[in-house]
């Protein structure tokens, strides 16, 4: 892994091994940003961020306000950029992103975790987390209907690394899905779920979570997605936006 600043960077990306695969038909052309997602948090944090495809870059600083565990902040894949776009159990995809995850402090503990990566959020199912962290320092795979994955790298804030799920039908018939955390890739595993696949409709976003420490005041965290990538093409167009405060 390459350590950088605070600094949107580009990487090249290459290819998944070989599997079979079936790009499904609905057309992500933009991406839609959610902020304050699934937890009270902390209201008083100043959360900014930056679309300019293919780059999403979350900044949440002063996470230091009496709150409800966490603060999260998810970006969607959308048609339009409104609207988080749905899939079914049967559209499968190739994506990725290049991530730098930056935390001040950096954390050695679970109260000044800062987390990000990738989530699929299902209806019936949970939400699959594909993730890095910065105090466990670990590049993780699990929940929901993902079948559970540990890479055997550590990941220490200001990293960059490049993420990547492939979601495919095999040719025996069975769902599977593969990771990647840079040039390593997990095995073809198969889902154990009821459903044995990601049950529709789901929604695959991108993410950063900060645990609220009242005890740092300057509790922050920050991330840039890059490189973001859909069925081997990397995401432009849509419109430059953002929103600090």
């Amino acid at each position: 892994m390459k350590r950088i600043g605070l600094i949107v960077i580009f990487l090249s990306l290459t290819g998944w091994p070989s599997a079979l695969a079936v790009p499904q038909a609905k057309e992500v052309k933009d991406v839609v940003v959610l902020p304050r997602v699934v937890h009270g948090g902390d209201p008083q944090s100043k959360f900014c961020f930056v679309k300019v495809l293919p780059v999403v870059a979350f900044s949440d600083s002063q996470v230091s306000h009496p709150g409800q565990f966490a603060n999260r902040h998810d970006w969607a894949l959308s048609e339009d950029g409104e609207e988080p776009l749905a899939f079914a159990i049967e559209d499968f995809f190739e994506f990725s992103v290049d991530l730098v995850l930056i935390g001040t402090p950096p954390g050695t503990k679970f109260a000044e975790r800062k987390e990000g990566g990738i989530i699929v959020t299902t209806s019936v199912a949970g939400e699959g987390q594909y993730i890095v962290n910065t105090d466990a320092h670990e590049v993780v795979a699990f929940g929901g209907p993902f079948p559970f994955y540990k890479f055997d790298l550590s990941y220490t804030s200001g990293d960059v690394i490049t993420l990547g799920i492939k979601y495919f039908k095999d040719t025996d018939g069975k769902r599977k899905i593969i990771y990647r955390a840079n040039d390593k890739t997990s095995p073809a595993l198969e889902f154990t779920n009821l459903e044995q696949g990601i049950p529709g409709p789901f929604f695959v976003k991108g993410y950063i979570q900060t645990v609220i420490n009242t005890e740092i005041p300057t509790n922050s965290a920050a991330a840039g997605f890059t490189n973001i990538r859909w069925n081997g093409k990397l995401l432009t167009g849509g419109t430059t936006a953002g929103d600090c405060r």
